[in-house]
């Protein structure tokens, strides 16, 4: 009779240790974007498994910037069963939203309802995937308006799996992909497949009112875009004992209030405010998958109805893989601008000195 170790290592031979799951986080009736979701994973041939956003009703005036904030926010989560995911409180200053259609910062109750549960959906399903005996070694989590690399997605993932060296290699928690902004060269701990590999830290965080940053924070640090974030299982534990031991932040901080938290700039997965501001709306192969709606912000256009997806004649009888080499030049026109605005930054910054 074989020993439970044996059996162990025979199913773990069956399976290939860089298998991930792919989620994607989505509020029930938002179906634009579940369809753009399931489209979009199944292009880069996986499995879409979709995780019904936390969805919280405003309690007082959703236009009245002072509404709902500290403990009556708290309690507005409470009395509709969403407790945990203000358990310790929340880091209310940094409850913002910039809207870049009406080129101003909101800070509603509103947009507050939106951001804690968009944390506190995150960190249920990394709760799921900790007590899920079923699910793969790894986790893609997806925001539902993230634009994917269709080609290079499920290759670069997977390569980073087995494949990075760098620090933190073997126990690495969560891996923010493809976020925007600045990063301090300090942060940089190694690079895989030619892209940093970043150790976020010294976020910089001021919320309007604020005379001056955040002690500690760097102009530098600057990760923005939850969008993409893989997740090792065998952490998925430590990341939510670690969100339940500290107030509840914006997604995007994740990897920096890790301990072991990475950021790699894999070039995979876009955050739909930097794909729209870098490529200036030049987007004609994701509207062929997916409706222009789903690249604007649902904290800001939560009442809006979503157009219809808006597919371009040029595109609609276009072969899967001619589409796909189209979709790829956007993401490296894309990569060549964010490479250029380095190399100004770097030149600016040498005059300077």
């Amino acid at each position: 009779m074989a020993s439970t170790g044996f059996l162990a290592l025979c199913l773990m031979a069956g399976a290939h240790a860089a298998d991930f799951d792919v989620y994607y986080v989505n509020v029930e009736g938002e179906n634009t974007r579940a369809e753009c979701m399931d489209r979009q994973i199944e292009a880069i041939g996986k499995e879409p498994r979709r995780w019904p956003a936390v969805k919280v009703k405003t309690c007082g005036n959703s236009d009245d910037k002072t509404s709902a904030t500290g403990a009556n926010l708290k309690a507005c989560f409470e009395k509709q069963g969403a407790g945990d995911c203000v358990k310790n409180g929340m880091e209310n200053r940094f409850l913002i939203d910039y809207d870049i259609d009406q080129h101003r910062m909101k800070s509603s109750e509103s947009v507050r309802n939106h951001i804690l549960s968009n944390t506190c959906s995150h960190k249920r399903l990394f709760d799921q995937i900790a007590n899920d005996n079923s699910s793969k070694p790894y986790a893609l989590i997806l925001e539902d308006d993230a634009v994917l690399s269709h080609n290079f997605l499920t290759s670069k993932v997977t390569d980073f799996i087995d494949n990075y060296k760098g620090k933190y290699a073997n126990d690495w928690q969560l891996v923010q992909l493809d976020p925007y902004g600045n990063h301090c060269e300090e942060h940089i701990i190694g690079k895989h497949a030619g892209r940093n590999v970043m150790l976020p830290r010294n976020l910089w965080k001021q919320a309007p009112g604020m005379d001056k940053p955040v002690k500690g924070g760097r102009t530098c640090s600057q990760y923005f875009g939850a969008q993409a974030l893989l997740v090792r299982k065998s952490e998925a534990r430590s990341i939510v004992e670690h969100m339940d031991s500290n107030k509840a932040f914006p997604m995007d901080w994740i990897a920096a209030e890790l301990p072991r938290g990475l950021a790699w700039t894999a070039g995979v997965a876009q955050n739909p405010r930097k794909f729209r501001i870098s490529l200036k709306g030049k987007n004609k192969q994701f509207n062929a998958l997916c409706s222009k709606d789903v690249l604007k912000s649902s904290i800001n256009t939560e009442n809006k109805k979503a157009e219809k997806p808006e597919v371009l004649s040029q595109i609609e009888g276009m072969p899967e893989a001619e589409f796909r080499v189209e979709m790829e030049d956007e993401f490296e026109e894309l990569e060549d601008l964010e490479m250029e605005e380095q190399k100004v930054k770097k030149n600016n910054l040498i005059q300077r000195q």
